[in-house]
């Protein structure tokens, strides 16, 4: 199941770009600023549950 939530992140991700999240698109240029917004995805997808893609727009006011 991790493996599926991780893959579905990861297409989500694959569709940010500067125009639609620049904050985002720019953290997760390296490694761990991937990990770090993975991280803010599955939590705030668990505890708040939004969906994958409703997570992004939220993470990109966060961040």
């Amino acid at each position: 199941m991790e493996k599926k939530l991780r893959a579905k992140i990861q297409a989500e991700l694959g569709n940010v770009n500067q125009k639609t999240a620049p904050k985002i698109y720019e953290t997760i240029q390296a490694e761990n600023g991937y990990k770090t917004i993975e991280d803010m995805i599955i939590k705030m997808s668990i505890n708040d549950n939004i969906s994958i893609n409703g997570c992004i727009p939220h993470v990109e006011n966060m961040i």
